[in-house]
């Protein structure tokens, strides 16, 4: 998900792992099997048709919008059972480029297409970020955007600015989104948690730890089956909610980009010319949430309210209608 003293990270955790898989099908079995951990997949998935899958019970053209490019430099020619995966594979774009010669010319048709692909909303993010070298051979490029309507609205008048502790002590001032609807809520000695349903059936789980946890402690502790469990305890309630505006971008390079793969990682299988290396990955992803929603709220004046107000960090996960992790994050830090 990003470690905890970033700010505000974002993890778009099926792109990365529809781009880990492509690239996986390259290395041998015990690095692929580190990227299949790192990404999240349990030990079973030991090839990369297994794993396949599993991504594929979700279409992430559905989604929101995201973009693979993997980049080969054309002086290498990429053998045949490769090139008809690539072809095959829709989760990725292949692109042969002559980045010797044509390097301006090539990395901004790159970004065009980055920038397309999310809908122009992170076009100066990706003008900046996005450079590349005349020396690369296998570049990974990946970019996501997130912003969906809410199934209930948020009435925008009665959002107003609240207090928010960044880092869970310093104190800020923030837009604070007000609502009473009916929500699915779970709570124990550790944390709350509330699902938001969205308007494409894709839903929103903000995860609150209790004061004294906080949100450090329960990124330590996080697991896919503890997130599971909780979705699976949540119950239809009256909730009163408070819930700050946010906006999330977060730029990683190889590293944090592809979990288990390094620079100068060598892949075989790919080209006729011998084996290839890794050259870099540059990786954009952006959520944003605010009031926008399909309908108005709906409820029983009767029934007792649950109060789920967010002051304090917090972590949220972005489910598919099949309960697969499109986005992780974390909220930190606000108006900074």
């Amino acid at each position: 998900m990003g470690a905890s003293n970033e700010t505000n990270p974002v993890h778009a955790a099926l792109n990365g792992l529809s781009a880990s898989l492509v690239i996986a099908k390259s290395l041998n079995q015990t690095k692929k099997v580190e990227v299949f951990e790192n990404c999240g997949l349990s030990k079973s998935f030991t090839n990369t048709t297994s794993a396949l899958t599993t991504l594929t019970r979700t279409k992430l053209d559905l989604c929101y919008s995201a973009i693979n490019i993997l980049v080969i430099a054309d002086n290498f020619n990429v053998k045949d059972e490769y090139w008809l995966f690539l072809q095959r594979y829709k989760y990725a774009q292949v692109k042969k480029s002559n980045l010797k010669s044509n390097l301006s010319d090539e990395t901004a048709q790159i970004r065009d297409q980055l920038k397309n692909a999310t809908n122009n909303t992170i076009d100066k993010e990706i003008e900046s970020f996005v450079k590349l070298s005349d020396s690369y051979q296998f570049v990974y490029l990946s970019a996501s955007s997130f912003s969906e309507k809410f199934e209930i609205e948020f009435d925008i008048n009665k959002t107003a600015n609240g207090t928010f502790y960044n880092d869970d002590t310093n104190v800020t001032f923030t837009a604070i989104m007000k609502n009473i609807a009916q929500y699915k809520h779970y709570s124990d000695e550790k944390l709350s948690a509330v699902q938001l349903q969205l308007e494409s059936g894709n839903h929103l789980l903000i995860m609150r730890p209790n004061k004294t946890i906080g949100y450090k402690k329960l990124l330590d502790n996080l697991t896919s089956e503890w997130v599971l469990n909780v979705i699976n305890k949540l119950e239809m309630k009256v909730v009163k909610l408070k819930l700050p505006r946010f906006k999330s971008l977060t730029e990683s390079r190889i590293k944090k980009a592809i979990p288990g793969v390094h620079k100068n990682e060598t892949l075989r299988n790919v080209t006729d010319s011998g084996n290839i290396k890794f050259s870099d990955a540059f990786v954009v992803n952006y959520i944003e949430v605010n009031e926008e929603g399909v309908k108005p709220a709906e409820y029983n004046q009767n029934e007792p309210k649950i109060k789920f107000y967010i002051h304090r960090p917090f972590l949220y996960f972005i489910f598919s209608k099949e309960n697969i992790v499109l986005f992780a994050g974390i909220v930190n830090r606000l108006n900074i």
